[in-house]
């Protein structure tokens, strides 16, 4: 019998601002997000389908999510599932859970750009604006034309990454 893989790949909105908390001296940030899958039904109407799933962070890549992170933010999670049990007035709960090891950060909310972006307050902003800097070093321009690249060249999309963020290693698992 082979082992199994526990890999997921997710990318979607949040759908509420992430919760940053400390188990011990661990950070730990919960979030929402949110996928929908999209499609046309036998009469040609379009129907739409929207998953919700819980994302715990671990670590400095914890306290990054939170810095950043806010309401209506597009996010890549990579990760695995996690199913925990608890009891709750005597009954046996069960809550599923994707544990990151590694977060993307997409575009912000509106349709902007994640890179120092800085929200309208004429928009109701929330909370967060004043913690929008960019605090993220960009790489130099490079000016060259698109023909001109060489093969070493790394141009991904532009989103901040942050990485790591797995179960602290005290040796015990923690409890969220």
């Amino acid at each position: 019998m082979s082992d199994g893989v526990n890999q997921v790949f997710l990318v979607g909105q949040l759908g509420a601002n992430p919760e940053l908390r400390y188990a011990g001296d661990q950070p730990v940030c919960e979030f929402r997000v949110a996928t929908t899958e999209c499609w046309k039904n036998g009469s040609g109407e379009r129907q739409e389908h929207t998953e919700w799933h819980r994302v715990v962070v671990w670590g400095p890549s914890a306290e990054a999510c939170n810095k950043v992170l806010s309401k209506g933010w597009s996010v890549t999670v990579l990760g695995n599932i996690r199913t925990e049990t608890y009891e709750k007035d005597g009954e046996k709960k069960y809550a599923t859970k994707i544990r990151a090891n590694r977060v993307i950060f997409g575009s912000a909310p509106g349709g902007g750009s994640d890179r120092g972006a800085e929200r309208s307050a004429d928009r109701g902003e929330d909370r967060r604006d004043d913690r929008r800097g960019d605090n993220r070093q960009s790489a130099p321009r490079d000016n060259r034309g698109s023909n001109d690249r060489r093969p070493d060249d790394r141009r991904g999309g532009g989103g901040y990454v942050s990485g790591g963020g797995g179960a602290p290693s005290t040796g015990q698992r923690p409890r969220l």
